[in-house]
């Protein structure tokens, strides 16, 4: 692990303006951009690098990265976040919209999606309900975008900001965005003030979980662009401060997200609600983060000097974080990815090559380490078709 920096916490947590505590996590130097394609192993190695410093609200329990930068990031076409071309992912998507459109009468509606990526959600939400979509993103291709047969989306290659106009809409949704910004306060207040008195559209947003991050020590799950963290009261809180009225707030995708659920109320906010963490809860999650970072540097270490190849499975930011935290990149071979457009590319900072999974036949790996466990069943699979025999390890699971 890098040596931490020094603890400078703003004024004020983002989200409600409480009181910070630090979490004693801190790391220095790591990529700024995780999934941006590469094509050299120079240029992954010559990236922008930032800060990571965590702190956590006593009032709210909010966690951010005191040291974050929005000027480092950049969204565009060469930004590769993509989780779609697995099917359990695609599973999860189908599900997720036809439960939203059973549960809500999602049909024939106007749906806005923030942050939507090429559209995979958004598609599947259109479909299921033959409803009418417009999606904003920046790193949106339109090659990229799926068909469907019933309903219809558009996509807006552009951030959405405060110089968007809202488009009218039913259904508003934010998936794995709301993490990416560090003035979660001000865009959730601004989004009810957009919406305004005029309607009471079904709003949902979804975030990685941070009680998960915290019971595993999942320091691979903490990354520059991802500079908040929600638990499931502090989502709740926020939303509810800034004129909503939370319907539900439940984890879901093997305990990895937080799906929230709320539309507008019709009175000026609530007060700020006292579900904080304790400061020793704060420094318990710091410490248990410092820990498994030292428990893999160590297992990689070994690896690297033992009988054969380690490899990783998932050439997204968890397999950046892992590399670059613990700063041991010799200690695995490469890493694999389904997408083949990150294939033959190489991982910002660490520049470990990427590989399709037909490469394993003659690389033979001793083990793979599968960056996010929901997925080991596919990837069984997948080693299985390839008459690969290997052992494999998911992240975070004993």
């Amino acid at each position: 692990m890098n040596q931490p920096l020094p603890f400078q916490a703003r004024t004020g947590c983002p989200a409600c303006s409480g009181e910070a505590g630090s979490l004693g996590y801190a790391i220095s130097n790591v990529p700024a951009n995780s999934v941006r394609i590469h094509r050299s192993e120079s240029a992954a190695s010559s990236i922008p690098t930032g800060d990571i410093d965590l702190a956590g609200c006593l009032s709210c329990g909010f966690i951010w990265n005191t040291a974050f930068d929005p000027e480092l990031v950049e969204y565009s076409s060469d930004y590769e976040a993509t989780q779609a071309y697995s099917e359990t992912y695609r599973r999860f998507l189908r599900a997720q919209a036809d439960e939203l459109v059973e549960a809500y009468g999602l049909r024939n509606k106007r749906i806005v999606e923030i942050g939507c990526g090429h559209g995979e959600f958004l598609a599947e939400i259109c479909e299921a309900g033959e409803n009418f979509g417009i999606g904003f993103d920046p790193a949106f291709s339109a090659d990229r975008a799926p068909s469907i047969k019933r309903g219809s989306f558009e996509v807006r290659a552009e951030p959405f900001d405060a110089n968007t106009k809202l488009p009218e809409a039913d259904f508003i949704c934010c998936r794995n965005t709301l993490e990416h910004l560090a003035d979660v306060g001000e865009f959730v207040s601004g989004l009810r003030a957009v919406i305004g008195e005029s309607g009471e559209p079904l709003v949902f947003f979804q975030v990685p979980a941070w009680e998960r991050i915290a019971a595993e020590g999942a320091f691979w799950d903490i990354y520059y662009e991802h500079c908040s963290y929600f638990t499931a009261a502090s989502l709740t809180a926020l939303f509810e401060r800034n004129g909503f009225d939370v319907l539900s707030c439940e984890r879901s995708y093997g305990e990895q997200y937080l799906s929230l659920l709320a539309r507008p109320a019709r009175d000026s906010g609530r007060p700020p609600l006292a579900c904080g963490s304790g400061f020793g809860d704060l420094i318990e999650a710091g410490h248990r983060l410092q820990e498994e970072v030292k428990e893999w540097t160590t297992l990689l270490c070994d690896h690297s000097t033992g009988s054969g190849p380690t490899i990783l499975w998932g050439g997204g930011s968890k397999a950046v974080a892992l590399l670059t935290t613990c700063d041991i990149a010799d200690g695995v071979h490469g890493v694999v990815d389904i997408n083949p457009y990150k294939q033959d590319a190489y991982l910002p900072g660490s520049g470990v090559r990427v590989m399709a999974p037909e490469a394993l036949k003659s690389v033979k790996p001793e083990r793979v380490v599968v960056m996010n466990p929901i997925y080991v069943k596919e990837i069984r699979a997948r080693l299985a078709q390839l008459d690969v025999t290997t052992q494999v390890i998911g992240l975070g699971v004993e």
